[in-house]
């Protein structure tokens, strides 16, 4: 699959929507899945009540589930999770570090952004790297097996937006990873951001 980037301004959920064939290989599984109408009602009423999260439209969807555990999917309330990156690369450009590759739905989208020169992609699971970041990786997108924690990278090295998603749960004990990560990338980027740390920082 090639991704090419598109001039237009595309709609958050168009460039973040999946576009993944079929994966099940080495515990790494990638499918899609529908979401009925009555399904989505009872979201509705769940976060209503709930304050909000959970709300979902009937349509179908893509989720990758890593040994049999959920990793994540696009559904509309993850695409908002993930909307920061997307935003901040479309108004910088330049080069984008993701930590954390999972379905590629952030990839994708910044892949479809024709400011964003290079894209370098961190994903610690190499079967991910494999089955899930060969239908990413090419002359935009380079797709590095390693710790988020422990990369090295050369001298002088920086990008204008970094995101890091590498936590599967919204939880307050991601907050110490978060703050590494950002004083890690502090002096190498101009933006950058952690997936959920409102919520987790909420939770906490």
């Amino acid at each position: 699959m090639t991704i090419t980037a598109i001039a237009p301004r595309l709609s958050l959920y168009e460039a973040m929507k999946v576009d993944l064939p079929e994966i099940d290989a080495d515990g790494v599984r990638v499918r899609k899945f529908e979401i009925d109408a009555a399904t989505a009602r009872m979201s509705h009423l769940r976060a209503a009540i709930g304050g909000g999260r959970g709300r979902i439209e009937a349509g179908w969807y893509t989720r990758i589930d890593v040994d049999g555990t959920l990793w994540m999917s696009d559904t509309p309330d993850e695409i908002r999770d993930h909307s920061y990156p997307y935003w901040e690369a479309q108004r910088r450009g330049g080069r984008v570090l993701v930590n954390g590759l999972g379905l590629g739905m952030v990839v994708g989208a910044l892949l479809k952004l024709e400011n964003v020169e290079h894209i370098d992609v961190v994903e610690l699971d190499p079967r991910i790297a494999e089955h899930v970041g060969q239908h990413y990786a090419g002359e935009r997108c380079t797709i590095h097996v390693g710790n988020a924690y422990e990369m090295k990278w050369p001298v002088g090295t920086r990008w204008t937006v970094a995101w890091h998603d590498i936590w599967p749960d919204i939880t307050g004990d991601n907050l110490p990873g978060m703050h590494r990560l950002h004083r890690m990338y502090g002096r190498r980027t101009d933006w950058q951001g952690s997936w959920a740390r409102w919520e987790c920082e909420r939770t906490r």
